[in-house]
């Protein structure tokens, strides 16, 4: 669940090149998941919540998904979309 620092550095380097060259797109998924206070630590839901708040302050839009179905019909339309803009 924690947004490490590895994927934070790495989001930065790739986000900086995109504003650079306008490539790679970044696409960003969060999965919608019930969290239990007690069973969850609080700096990984800290770390989750910064990185979420990072990425807001960038004006990068994450989308959020509840099954690998939803993800995987999300991902397929975004493949589509690019397809379509070829």
């Amino acid at each position: 669940m924690p947004a490490g620092k590895c994927t934070a550095g790495e989001f930065s380097v790739v986000h900086q090149r995109f504003r650079d060259t306008g490539k790679p797109r970044i696409y960003t998924y969060f999965r919608k998941a019930r969290v239990s206070t007690s069973a969850s630590n609080r700096d990984d839901l800290t770390s989750l919540w910064d990185f979420q708040q990072k990425l807001g302050e960038l004006g990068h839009f994450y989308t959020e998904y509840e099954s690998i179905d939803g993800l995987q019909r999300h991902f397929r339309d975004q493949l589509d979309k690019l397809g379509a803009a070829l």
